[in-house]
């Protein structure tokens, strides 16, 4: 046995060789010579010169005298002994050629151990003899080879590498010839079993013959229709199943054309179906078919229809097989009607919509592709999750959990990967629905890009004027402290130097007038009156000193030295202070910045407003200082106040360095009201020297 094979005769074998060698002695031929002229070109290029132009020329002239002629001889010889000893002795040929060639060489062992290796080698694989051939293949290359280098180099190493050779390549070639002799063998035997089955198949064709009562028998009992219809349309044969489905008799049926039977709207296309069975274009055909019932509704039929033929191969007639599918048929009309429905209104919405079951998208409208990119084969490959951000997908496997749980349908902002590798912002829509039978999720999608990204650019903007309103603030509190530096400064300069300087000049100016008060008592009461202007210009000025540096923050806080500023500063114009909660020490920059906003609106509603009474209000409460000063002056346009208004310029620096806002609320003739907020800093103790 060949494997589970019967093992095919010898005759068949020696056959099989001989087919071989005709169909690829040819190709064998080609390819040699082929391998045989690349040789000879590499060992003509290389740097020994192991053969001349000459040699090479010698060896395919040899070469083509030997092939060339024994093609045809093999081509015409039937006998496969023949073929195999002519085979043999041409490839025995062309290795004495190369033995010959090799042995003029410089190396003839190296060119031989390349060449005839391969020539032994190859013939196996060509010819898929046995190993006894191959091995009478060896002795006729290698002995000639053996006795050839004796005499023209008679070196015992070059016989013994030859000898190397030959039982190298006798071992591997027998090997091979009987892997190729064992799988030719099993070809021929699976051949052989094939014939045989095709001859078991024509005895079974009798039995098929005499089967066919057996099937008559069936034909009237099946549980669904059968109708057997000769080549001319007219019925033969229907069984009971078929005789209920039309609510007529066998009588009434048989004889009848079966296109009497048919709709008139399908009974074109039925006509066309029978003239391709007809035809062999086909060897059965399935559709459904509209049938007249006896009492004139129609009746939906599944009709398969067969074309028998007879053992001749002959159209007989035709076997058509109906099954009632009516109640089935309008149901999926109805579905169909609707998915109609269902396709052309997602195709026409601006909306994506896609149909997510088992995590695969089974159906995306005209929008998603236009949203994506992807085209719907590339979309019907991807999962879901594929479509989205990594950061997303989690998030779309909890919303499709709750969505399972929750009828009403979740919404949520995810983002789309695009084929181009972008991602684009969409509103989705999560809901449940029954696709073909079994659960899914309809997704509806609006492309929010634009409107994510008109968000992200707000919120970077709302970002940058946040920093730029932070650095506002800081340069606004440095310009404030290097103004109050400035009023420091100054005011210590008034008091301890100008003031000091007019107290000196006016002890002078009363040391003159002594002296001249009796030798000129006019001047004398002259210099008396500049003494008392320069006492008074001394006086304003150490005020003036004392506004410019308000000593009494240090020492009293805010709220005190706030009254005691308004108590100041009323004049005609009553100033009231009202303080409803009670105002903690603040930071330095705070009471400062605060009390001279309020001493600035203040002086602005004397010099301006023509006020009849001001009213400042200090309140803290949830960390937040409120500064008001209200009058009931005249008032004026905030809008359309001028730009160079210094005093309303400084109030909003300060209250801008401090970290809060500015609000001036006014209208003519009712009034002007300032209001200042900032947060409430408390005053950090210094500590203990």
């Amino acid at each position: 046995m060949v494997g589970s094979l019967p093992r095919p005769s010898p005759d068949r074998v020696r056959l099989a060789e001989r087919d071989l060698i005709h169909a690829r002695l040819p190709l064998f031929a080609v390819v040699w010579l082929a391998t045989s002229l690349l040789w000879s070109y590499e060992l003509t290029r290389d740097a020994t010169g192991i053969l001349t132009g000459g040699a090479v020329l010698a060896i395919a002239i040899a070469e083509l005298a030997i092939v060339l002629p024994a093609l045809p001889v093999v081509a015409r010889i039937s006998d496969p002994l023949p073929v195999r000893v002519i085979t043999l002795g041409v490839l025995a040929l062309l290795g004495l050629v190369w033995t010959v060639a090799a042995s003029l060489t410089l190396a003839p062992v190296l060119v031989a151990s390349v060449v005839l290796p391969v020539l032994v080698l190859m013939t196996p694989i060509f010819f898929g003899w046995s190993w006894q051939v191959e091995l009478a293949l060896l002795a006729a290359i290698f002995l000639p080879a053996s006795a050839w280098m004796s005499i023209t180099t008679p070196d015992p190493a070059v016989l013994r590498d030859l000898a190397v050779i030959f039982f190298g390549c006798a071992a591997l070639g027998v090997a091979l010839a009987a892997r190729v002799a064992h799988d030719l063998r099993i070809r021929i035997a699976r051949r052989e079993q094939e014939e045989a089955a095709e001859h078991a198949l024509a005895e079974s064709r009798q039995a098929l013959l005499e089967s066919e009562e057996r099937f008559r028998i069936a034909f009237y009992q099946a549980p669904i229709g059968m109708i057997m219809v000769g080549l001319d349309g007219g019925i033969l044969q229907v069984n009971a199943a078929f005789e209920r489905m039309q609510g007529r008799g066998a009588a009434e049926l048989v004889g009848t054309p079966v296109d009497a039977l048919i709709h008139p709207d399908g009974l074109e296309m039925a006509r066309v179906e029978r003239r391709r069975l007809l035809s062999g274009e086909v060897d059965a055909l399935e559709s459904v078919l509209h049938l007249r019932h006896r009492d004139g509704h129609v009746v939906f039929a599944r009709v398969t229809r067969t074309l028998v033929r007879d053992s001749d191969g002959v159209p007989s007639h035709m076997l058509g097989q109906a099954e009632d599918v009516t109640e089935r048929w309008r149901a999926e009309e109805a579905l169909r009607a609707s998915e109609h429905m269902f396709r052309t209104f997602t195709e026409s919405m601006p909306a994506g919509v896609v149909i997510v079951q088992d995590g695969v998208i089974r159906y995306a409208n005209a929008a998603v592709t236009t949203l994506t990119s992807f085209d719907r084969e590339e979309l019907g490959n991807l999962t879901a999750g594929t479509l989205l951000h990594p950061d997303d997908r989690a998030a779309l496997v909890t919303s499709g959990a709750r969505v399972r749980d929750e009828p009403p349908p979740a919404r949520v902002e995810y983002r789309l990967r695009t084929k181009q590798g972008g991602y684009r912002w969409v509103d989705l829509t999560i809901g449940m629905i029954e696709h073909e039978g079994r659960p899914a999720l309809l997704l509806t999608a609006f492309d929010i890009t634009e409107r994510r990204n008109a968000e992200e650019a707000l919120r970077a903007s709302l970002d940058e004027l946040q920093q730029r309103k932070e650095q506002l603030r800081l340069l606004a509190q440095r310009q404030v402290r290097v103004r109050e530096e400035e009023r420091r400064r100054l005011g210590f300069d008034l008091h301890d130097d100008v003031c000091q300087e007019l107290v000196g000049t006016g002890i002078m100016v009363e040391s003159v007038r002594e002296r001249l008060h009796a030798t000129d008592p006019e001047a004398s009461q002259k210099l008396a009156r500049v003494g008392r202007q320069l006492n008074e210009l001394g006086e304003h000025l150490r005020l003036l000193a004392r506004e410019l540096r308000p000593m009494l923050l240090h020492d009293l806080g805010l709220e005190d030295s706030v009254r005691s500023l308004a108590a100041g500063m009323s004049t005609t114009t009553p100033v009231t202070t009202r303080v409803p909660t009670p105002i903690p020490r603040l930071g330095d920059d705070v009471e400062v910045a605060v009390y001279r906003i309020v001493q600035e609106a203040i002086t602005n509603a004397l010099r301006h407003a023509n006020a009849h009474e001001i009213v400042v209000t200090l309140a803290a409460a949830e960390g937040v200082l409120t500064v008001e000063i209200r009058d009931d002056g005249g008032g004026f346009e905030p809008q359309t106040r001028q730009r160079d208004a210094l005093g309303l310029v400084s109030m909003e620096e300060r209250a801008l360095a401090i970290g809060g806002r500015m609000q001036v609320v006014s209208a003519p003739g009712r009034g002007t009201t300032i209001l200042v907020t900032c947060p409430l800093i408390r005053r950090v103790p210094r500590p203990a020297a």
